[in-house]
């Protein structure tokens, strides 16, 4: 949402410590909730990118 680490870091991380299934879900997840905080303290402009994460987990 913010940056954060490149995927050098998170490439490397994960050869450290393999990811566990449902990773992606998960990580989509974790992802939601930031953004719909967002979308609740600073309005609509978050709301495109919260319904786009809920149409994707429910794939």
């Amino acid at each position: 949402m913010f940056g954060g680490f490149d995927s050098k870091f998170y490439d490397a991380y994960h050869r450290m410590i393999p990811k566990a299934p449902g990773f992606e879900k998960r990580h989509k997840l974790y992802q939601l909730f930031h953004h719909l905080n967002h979308w609740n303290h600073f309005g609509a402009s978050y709301r495109s990118s919260s319904v786009s994460i809920m149409k994707s987990l429910l794939k």
